[in-house]
């Protein structure tokens, strides 16, 4: 049987690649989390700029992360990584005023505000 995060390993080059569509620089970022912390990891990570791409395209607002980066807790080496994959794409979705942490911090921001969020 092979090792979980074999698994994980086309679907995560896959949606690097839908990433890389929107900021090579993240997709970057996410293949440094592949390396680091293995597919698995990086495809959690790449589910997380999905989901928040979406709520950034229908709802106008940066939503507290707490409810994603829940996905990533089994990795915590990958969370620097992704906060500047999360960086670059916000960048990307012209939403360069927020600032992204993982760290403590609050609920729903708008892009005028400052992203704080708890892991």
């Amino acid at each position: 049987m092979a090792p979980i995060s074999d698994k994980y390993d086309n679907v995560a080059r896959v949606y690097i690649q839908v990433v890389n569509k929107d900021s090579p620089d993240a997709a970057v970022a996410l293949e440094k989390i592949q390396v680091l912390a293995g597919s698995h990891a990086a495809f959690r990570a790449t589910l997380i700029l999905t989901l928040l791409k979406t709520e950034v395209q229908q709802h106008r607002f940066v939503p507290n992360l707490s409810q994603y980066v829940y996905l990533l807790n089994a990795f915590p080496e990958a969370f620097p990584l992704l906060e500047q994959a999360l960086d670059h794409c916000l960048h990307a979705w012209h939403l360069q005023d927020v600032t992204v942490s993982l760290k403590n911090g609050n609920p729903p921001f708008y892009p005028s505000e400052r992203l704080l969020s708890a892991r």
